[in-house]
């Protein structure tokens, strides 16, 4: 307030808060906390305690009585593919695998509330495809089941997989959707707090991508459905992804609340059957193995950097081809950042003929008519590395400059690749022709849909006399092939045809679509693509674990990424205070999570590797480094804590802490394993480099249960030096 005018200032005391209370309190819930006061605006308050109720009530219900019982040994059949690499060649791997999933599959199938949880590649969609066919064995073939999820584009996702597996009659929805035909929706897609109408679905209700819902569309969602009709509910996600971008972390929590509850709710699956399979079929499993470093569940966050990790971070660090299925490309400017992306994504672009012009290799992309192929992921919209400008710089190269030949509707020609950036619901469906019905007619679309943009239908002959020169007519119209929707075209722009004949509307093109050569890594999410190209940029701001682990799984393929001047953007997004979810406020299920102001609030003190005195628990991993970087605080050393140090023949390691001692550098090593084999020669490995680089630099502890007096003798002697 101090450069606003005297008359605009006014100073608000806490004791306003207790004086107003009953005006404040129509519009917000005050609540005293270890003696702070906290502020909730009162839908947030009321949201959580929604969310709340409809859970505690599922999960205090008494277990599910089967009509008919099931035959021994369905669950191990269920999950099982009998015609997959892996039952072939698994071995006994797989089988303790497969023996695990359907142990959890038996476990949480009378639940009437149960939650599956896994990373990537670990088999959730088995899980539910498994349940489902365990309730039509005892319900029978009609048995109610419905699948719900946050996009349209997970939505195609799980109908893709019911149909490749033979699975009919499961009613296949997005959230947004059943809203909105139960009246939940405003017209702006905001949620309605009362008002709609209540579902009575009847069943199992499955939620796939929970880690996606955030705290009003939770809420909205268990206001609507009369929750005395379903039987179960099954939440399916994986919380080491993005936190949702609305408020809350409501997948955490529930995990967390299930956790301590230490109940048969929780399946958490461990095994990762996708990296398994690659390793099988040579196709390398360097993706999903740099995923699991950027992992925010707590107890893999509460342990050292193993050597494991380590090891992957060097070799991420000299670049180039890490594994069959990733590779890492190091850029300084944004020129060479665009050459490179543009040359690679050049490279693996279908090709007819010896040498053909870039042009004609993308579309030879687009007609192959599979849009998840191929794409650049990016976490910023802004700057020259983010989604704006490469979109930009990739629809020149790629459709030839097009725009300057047959024009543009808001910036989009044909020929580009695009995403839909609203959701149409059936109450505001989109125009299109439908080649299965011979007509057009209104479709719904949701936000985060890919497709390429083609000609229209009544423009073609048009068209062609513009290509050769034969006329100046500019692009008015056109029409947008989605992924996995092959039989229907989308209209946007002027004049577009409907259902009745002769009559025509509009639909406006910049409040539906946006260029998708690039996309940001949030609207990439509950997305897969075949091969990615992944920008990490150095950014003031750290990219987050989260961030960096949805990137990388969105790949089924392969994975380039580039990454800007040097390792410091991975390491940075490893460190537990960059973590987003972190830094999400929730109280759900009696537990008060707030975010330290100081860890909101970083400008004065934070630089990477540097530890807060107040927050080193916040900071570092383990129980152990944390008693030493709490009496490196008390003896007043400034240090550092996995800061990378690099020898002069380019090689690194990850100290535990690096100490600044009169004007000399000192590494902490804490060693924890001792006795395993690998981190025993990891160790070994470790010393001799220290001993080769930097001589006599080296500080050593051991786990024992004297840690704390050994620590502090060491730290006697270096105050000494």
């Amino acid at each position: 307030m101090d450069r606003m005018p005297e008359w605009k200032r006014h100073n608000f005391s806490l004791r306003y808060f207790e004086v107003d209370r009953d005006p404040l309190e129509k519009a917000l819930v005050l609540k005293k906390e270890d003696e702070r006061l906290y502020l909730y605006l009162k839908q947030v308050f009321q949201d959580e305690r929604r969310v709340e109720k409809a859970l505690t009530e599922l999960f205090d219900r008494p277990a599910i009585a089967l009509s008919r019982p099931l035959p021994d040994g369905f669950w191990l059949r269920a999950v099982s593919d009998d015609e997959s690499l892996l039952s072939k060649k698994g071995g006994e791997k797989y089988q303790k695998a497969v023996a695990a999933q359907a142990e959890q599959c038996a476990q949480i199938f009378r639940l009437p509330l149960s939650v599956v949880s896994g990373r990537a590649g670990t088999g959730k969609t088995t899980i539910i495809r498994a349940i489902v066919k365990g309730i039509r064995q005892v319900e029978g073939v009609g048995a109610p089941i419905h699948v719900m999820t946050p996009t349209g584009k997970a939505t195609d996702r799980v109908r893709a997989v019911f149909e490749r597996h033979k699975i009919a009659g499961v009613d296949v929805s997005t959230i947004h959707s059943f809203l909105a035909s139960n009246g939940w929706l405003n017209d702006n897609l905001t949620f309605k707090r009362w008002g709609g109408k209540r579902s009575d679905l009847e069943g199992t209700i499955v939620i796939d991508e929970t880690s996606m819902l955030d705290l009003a569309l939770a809420a909205t969602f268990f206001r609507s459905i009369e929750w005395q009709n379903v039987k179960r509910l099954i939440l399916v996600g994986d919380h080491n992804q993005l936190p949702p971008i609305g408020r809350g972390r409501v997948f955490s929590d529930i995990i967390e609340w299930l956790r301590e509850a230490e109940t048969h709710n929780l399946a958490v699956l461990e095994t990762n059957m996708r990296q398994m399979e690659n390793r099988l079929d040579g196709k390398g499993q360097g993706i999903l193995d740099l995923a699991e470093l950027f992992l925010v569940d707590s107890a893999v966050q509460s342990q050292q950097t193993t050597p494991e990790a380590e090891q992957l971070l060097q070799k991420v660090h000299q670049g180039g081809k890490i594994d069959e299925d990733l590779d890492v490309v190091y850029w300084n400017s944004a020129d060479d950042l665009v050459a490179s992306l543009v040359s690679d994504l050049v490279s693996v672009l279908p090709r007819e003929e010896a040498d053909p012009p870039i042009y004609k290799l993308w579309r030879n992309e687009i007609v192959q008519n599979n849009p998840e192929r191929l794409q650049v992921l990016t976490p910023h919209r802004g700057e020259l590395h983010g989604v704006e400008a490469l979109n930009i710089e990739l629809q020149s190269v790629l459709t030839n400059d097009l725009i300057d030949r047959v024009g543009a509707v808001d910036g989009i020609t044909l020929n580009d690749k695009v995403i839909q950036i609203q959701n149409r619901t059936s109450r505001r469906g989109l125009w299109a022709f439908d080649f299965a019905i011979g007509k057009a007619r209104q479709v719904e679309l949701f936000n985060g849909e890919i497709g390429y943009v083609e000609p229209h239908n009544f423009d073609r002959a048009d068209l062609k006399k513009v290509f050769a020169g034969y006329s100046k007519k500019r692009l008015k119209r056109f029409q947008v092939k989605f992924a996995r929707k092959e039989k229907i075209c989308v209209n946007y722009g002027r004049e577009i045809p409907t259902a009745t004949r002769g009559r025509f509307t509009s639909e406006s093109v910049e409040n539906n679509l946006e260029l998708a050569y690039a996309i940001s890594i949030h609207k990439s999410q509950g997305s897969e693509f075949e091969q990615t190209f992944v920008v990490l940029p150095a950014s003031r701001r750290p990219l987050s674990a989260e961030l960096l682990y949805t990137a990388l799984t969105r790949a089924q393929g392969h994975c380039r990424l580039y990454v800007q001047g040097n390792l410091s953007p991975l390491l940075d997004a490893r460190r537990k205070e960059n973590a987003q979810s972190v830094l999400v406020s929730s109280s759900l299920f009696g537990h008060f999570r707030t975010v330290d102001e100081r860890l909101l609030d970083r400008s004065n003190w934070y630089e990477s590797g540097k530890i807060h005195e107040a927050l080193s628990g916040d900071m570092v991993r383990s129980k152990s480094e944390v008693i030493i970087a709490n009496l490196l605080h008390q003896a007043a050393i400034p240090f550092s804590y996995e800061e990378p140090l690099y020898a002069d023949d380019g090689s690194f390691f990850l100290p535990d802490f690096t100490l600044r001692v009169g004007g000399e550098k000192y590494f902490w090593e804490h060693w924890g394993m001792t006795s395993d084999e690998g981190y025993s020669a990891h160790r070994d490995k470790k010393k001799a480099w220290y001993e080769i680089n930097f001589p006599g630099r080296l500080i050593e502890t051991l786990e024992s249960s004297q840690l704390s007096s050994d620590a502090n003798r060491l730290i006697q002697q270096i105050r000494r030096k």
